[in-house]
């Protein structure tokens, strides 16, 4: 064997190794962070004050999009790692999986998509766009959202199949689904985003001298009225953005390389560093948008933070301490009178005598 040969061997054994590694680890690390933090997303957003916000609701809505997007990711994933993964002898099992999973990831970014609507809406001057930033409006898009997405990707129930044991499209799909996915998934959402988030900047930068603080009474309907609240929402919003962004950077080109290139013949080295760019863009990077937005929103909002900590003093302390919590409930509830001797002492007392 020529030393070229050992070191492709070598190469192609490295980036094997390394790509199982990294799924292995990512995938446990992305699962329990991701859930973790979508599930007090889930708390917080849903509480009686934030559900006033009609952010808050799409925040709520893409919350939970994303505990059932790393279940449907990863619970599969952690059972092929000891058996063999169902996706590749059940055809039945590979369509269904990839189409949920598909349907309910891209959900969840149109429901940030939506967020963005809405934060321009509630900071534009014209009375009429600002009748869309409204929980009504929110209650109606966010299953209406949720229907359409069910509906847009069923062509993957009729083409997604297996082949050489994985769950994968073939023929003429393969580049439909890639030019789909770039799209709607790298394309739309961004620009979307993007667009939504200078007009966002536009009009509070037009109307800086109409704004007035929420405590302040103004007269006129030209005037903005902008909680603090709502300027947190539109920070977390921004940098949620940004963060997406940078993650889906890789997606486009490569999903298009490797549909391009699908049938010509690579050597065995070049198939190793594809599967390994492919699994970094389309394995890894792709889940930061479901895993961190729980954290962004700590990071970046003191609001959201004040209501962590009230939702772990409401919640966790009294759980952990619920023992101690109901003791000093049944002593401070218990009816006492002057002498020192509880109302029900006294009452048998009196009935002695």
């Amino acid at each position: 064997m020529s030393a070229n040969s050992s070191a492709a061997v070598e190469l192609i054994s490295t980036l094997n190794y390394i790509q199982e590694q990294v799924n292995i680890y990512t995938s446990i690390l992305f699962y329990i962070f991701g859930v973790i933090g979508s599930v007090f997303n889930s708390i917080i957003f849903s509480q009686k004050q934030s559900r006033k916000s009609s952010c808050s609701m799409y925040f709520l809505a893409s919350s939970i999009t994303n505990i059932l997007t790393l279940h449907m990711a990863f619970i599969p994933r952690f059972y092929s790692f000891i058996n063999i993964d169902p996706s590749t002898y059940s055809l039945l099992f590979c369509k269904l999986k990839f189409y949920v999973f598909h349907s309910l990831i891209m959900l969840s970014r149109y429901y940030i998509v939506l967020a963005c609507i809405d934060r321009y809406a509630l900071c534009s001057i014209h009375v009429r766009y600002r009748q869309f930033s409204r929980s009504k409006v929110a209650y109606h898009l966010i299953p209406v959202t949720g229907l359409v997405w069910f509906i847009i990707p069923i062509h993957i129930i009729l083409f997604q199949t297996i082949e050489h044991n994985r769950c994968i499209q073939i023929g003429f799909y393969t580049l439909f689904f890639s030019i789909y996915a770039v799209i709607f998934a790298a394309i739309l959402p961004p620009l979307f985003m993007i667009l939504f988030t200078l007009l966002i900047l536009n009009n509070l930068k037009q109307t800086r001298k109409r704004i007035q603080p929420a405590t302040t009474r103004t007269t006129g309907t030209n005037y903005l009225h902008i909680k603090q609240r709502d300027y947190q929402l539109i920070r977390m919003l921004w940098l949620q953005v940004i963060i997406y962004i940078c993650s889906t950077l890789l997606y486009p080109p490569v999903t298009l390389y490797e549909a391009i290139t699908d049938n010509v013949e690579k050597s065995n080295t070049i198939v190793a560093i594809e599967a390994f760019i492919t699994e970094l863009a389309t394995g890894t990077l792709v889940y930061i948008n479901v895993t961190f937005p729980f954290y962004i929103y700590l990071f970046i909002s003191k609001t959201f933070r004040k209501e962590f900590k009230q939702i772990i003093i409401k919640y966790c302390l009294k759980f952990l301490f619920k023992n101690h919590f109901n003791h000093l409930i049944t002593i401070a509830s218990t009816p006492r009178i002057h002498d020192g001797m509880s109302l029900h002492l006294k009452q048998k007392t009196k009935s002695i005598r």
